[in-house]
C-alpha cells in the first residue's frame, strides 16, 4: 500500500471514530478499542447507526445504495472503512 492510500485509510478510520465518539458522547472511544470491535458492543444502536451512515454520506459525498445498506456491512469501523474506500475508488480500480 502506497503512502497516499495509507493516509487515506487512516483519515477515514479517524473520521469514523470521531463520528462514533460524538454519537456515543465518548470522544476517547477509539483509544479503548480497534477497527474489529463490533459497534453494537460499544452501544451504537440501530438509530445511531443510521445517523452515522447519513453523516458519512454527507462528509464523503457518497451514497450507499439500498443493496449495501445491510447492518453487517456496518458492524465494525474496519468494514465501514472498506465500504467508504470502495465508494471513493475511481471506476475500474
Amino acid at each position: 500500500m502506497d503512502h497516499q492510500m495509507s493516509v487515506l485509510h487512516s483519515d477515514i478510520a479517524g473520521y469514523v471514530w470521531t463520528a462514533i465518539g460524538g454519537l456515543l458522547k465518548d470522544p476517547h472511544i477509539a483509544e479503548r478499542t480497534d477497527e474489529h470491535t463490533m459497534l453494537w458492543e460499544l452501544g451504537l444502536s440501530s438509530v445511531l447507526l443510521i445517523t452515522l451512515i447519513i453523516q458519512l454520506e454527507e462528509h464523503y459525498k457518497i451514497s450507499f445504495d439500498d443493496a449495501g445498506m445491510l447492518e453487517e456491512n456496518f458492524q465494525t469501523v474496519g468494514k465501514i472503512k472498506q465500504m467508504i474506500l470502495a465508494k471513493l475508488e475511481p471506476e475500474g480500480g
